[in-house]
């Protein structure tokens, strides 16, 4: 996962010129999800979270989004 986060920062900082400020920001944006989804498995289950968010990723990103996991049945 840490090493996912920092190809993350590296990559947006090559394609979007992001700086430490900006990186900042999506750390404090990326931690504030990770929270929530934490919260929702907390609170209901693992698999409704991880629902939740793959949905909320498809709507952002208006691609559709499978779980890996799937995709190699």
């Amino acid at each position: 996962m840490q090493r996912h986060l920092w190809l993350t920062a590296v990559a947006l900082h090559e394609a979007y010129g992001f700086s430490e400020k900006r990186l900042d920001k999506f750390f404090d944006a990326f931690q504030s999800a990770a929270d929530e989804l934490q919260k929702m498995i907390d609170e209901v289950d693992r698999d409704y979270a991880y629902e939740k968010l793959r949905l909320r990723a498809e709507e952002i990103s208006k691609r559709e989004i499978t779980f890996y996991e799937d995709m190699m049945k």
